[in-house]
């Protein structure tokens, strides 16, 4: 459960959306905060108490403990992080898209 070029990560089933975006992490009750400075608990398989842990401890079934993660490497992304470069758009769906922000002006919207 990464996040792919755009910006998405794809959940799995069980999970309560289909997809969480950046910086957010899935989880069976919704999309949750991956804050910075923390790791992920890969929940899959395990039963982790939390969703993340901060540097230097461990993911465990009764919350965080000290300790190292080798088991879970991913990082919660720094603070001031852009999400990844969004995938590039088909010419046609660029050019509804700015169809539609233009009408949506004119309206007034």
């Amino acid at each position: 459960d990464l996040w792919d070029c755009n910006g998405m990560m794809t959940c799995s089933s069980g999970h309560y959306y289909p997809e969480c975006p950046f910086p957010q992490i899935c989880g069976g009750g919704g999309c949750y905060s991956c804050p910075s400075g923390h790791h992920i608990c890969n929940r899959e398989g395990a039963n982790y108490y939390s969703r993340t842990c901060w540097s230097g401890t461990k993911c465990h079934s009764t919350g965080c403990v000290s300790g190292e993660d080798p088991d879970n490497p991913y990082l919660c992304p720094p603070a001031d992080a852009d999400p990844p470069p969004a995938a590039r758009l088909p010419d046609a769906a660029v050019s509804t898209a700015v169809i539609l922000i233009r009408v949506l002006r004119l309206k007034g919207a």
